[in-house]
């Protein structure tokens, strides 16, 4: 049955899809049981994360709140949770045997759809743009712009869902199927509350990864600093890249095929509804997708070091200088700023297992972030950990006649 025998099935009173048909049942069925599981999936991960970020000192030296990628993790599936709710109500339609535009249950769906399917998208381009000016850029907004950025979008996300019904009124949420939503007699409200943002985020996402990928591939090329490992750091880096792109490529996968179904229902050729059933499925998988992929990658982005604010600008350099990471010998490679004289204090708490680092987590060496962007005046300096190369190092400097301040090794 294609969308318009449904919509002539509802002639006498369009705001009322009864009785449901078989192939309507089928497919609030299965979008439920798919909505159900990112449900559970997204509320476990943030429970979980909302109970590290409230008890961190057992788990952390640093508040790990204040690292930008975490934070936007954590909005992304709060975005996803509010998108896999909104199909929480469609038990009450199998129940009822119809989907009412009357009921208080379609205007909730309605709204929760539209809120959900923007919120996701445009906090998945977040975290691409992110990705982007962090890596190619070596900038960060500051810690409190960031959290400006981010409650400006979900205002600007509650603006949108909330423009239609403020503009149409309360049935502006119809039956549309399976569910409730926009009207199709509303194509505008449809489209520029809708599917703009959508094809937004993802055109925003297939320009930005690539850019990022062949920009990163060509300075790799360039570098002296890998051509001469013979791969030592490229395998690392190459699972960086793999872990930047990966939620951007699910996202696309997930959303592409239920908004190429209402662009085609726009354009007067309306797909079947075992189309739009499938790709409703598929989009409802977002959340328990975001779930797998965060804790197979939260080593890299939860547990790593976290970053530190420097600067009175609207955006800061990530501080490279307080970044530590494991060298070939098994000490840490640190970035000191070759303008200021090491004190003691740094050298001690340069041993810690976690110390301040860049909003990337951790992700990149040093010396692999120094090669993607301009290091400014920064020098890099070995520190080992071994004891016969501590005892070395000390038997060195007691010989020498103008011993080095701090305890760091002569140059």
């Amino acid at each position: 049955m294609s969308a318009l025998d449904l919509q002539r099935r509802s002639l006498a009173d369009p705001r009322v899809i009864s009785p449901l048909p078989s192939e309507n049942r089928r497919g609030i069925i299965a979008i439920f049981i798919c909505s159900l599981l990112s449900t559970i999936a997204t509320s476990s991960v943030l429970l979980w994360l909302t109970y590290r970020l409230v008890f961190w000192r057992r788990f952390y030296t640093r508040y790990p709140g204040n690292n930008q990628f975490i934070v936007l993790i954590f909005n992304l599936l709060l975005a996803d949770l509010h998108q896999a709710s909104s199909f929480m109500i469609s038990p009450a339609w199998l129940r009822m045997d119809q989907i009412s535009a009357y009921s208080p249950a379609c205007f909730a769906q309605g709204w929760l759809i539209n809120f959900g399917d923007v919120a996701s998208g445009l906090f998945v381009l977040a975290i691409a743009a992110h990705t982007f000016s962090t890596v190619i850029m070596r900038k960060t907004l500051r810690h409190g712009v960031f959290v400006g950025c981010v409650v400006g979008l979900w205002i600007f996300c509650l603006v949108l869902t909330a423009i239609a019904p403020a503009v149409r009124g309360r049935y502006v949420f119809m039956p549309t199927g399976a569910w409730c939503w926009i009207d199709r007699k509303f194509g505008d409200e449809r489209l520029y509350l809708h599917y703009f943002w959508i094809f937004f985020s993802e055109i925003g996402i297939i320009i930005i990864y690539p850019t990022l990928f062949f920009v990163i591939r060509h300075r790799l090329k360039s570098s002296r600093e890998f051509q001469g490992t013979r791969g030592m750091r490229r395998p690392k880096f190459n699972r960086v890249l793999k872990i930047m792109i990966i939620y951007p490529i699910a996202y696309v996968i997930i959303s592409l095929p239920i908004a190429a179904g209402r662009m085609s229902m726009m354009s007067g050729h309306s797909p079947a509804m075992s189309y739009i059933y499938a790709s409703g499925c598929i989009l409802m998988c977002s959340g328990w997708v975001d779930s797998i992929l965060y804790f197979l990658t939260r080593r890299r982005v939860l547990e790593a070091d976290l970053p530190t604010e420097v600067g009175s600008d609207s955006t800061q350099k990530c501080d490279v200088g307080y970044h530590s990471s494991p060298t070939t010998g098994g000490g840490l490679i640190r970035a000191i700023d070759s303008r200021r004289r090491p004190s003691p204090v740094f050298v001690k708490n340069s041993r810690t297992p976690q110390t301040a680092s860049s909003s990337t987590d951790n992700i990149i060496d040093p010396v692999e972030l120094s090669e993607l962007g301009q290091l400014n005046p920064l020098t890099m300096v070995g520190i080992p950990h071994e004891p016969a190369r501590v005892a070395a190092s000390s038997s060195s400097s007691s010989s020498s006649s103008q011993p080095p301040t701090g305890g760091f090794p002569a140059p």
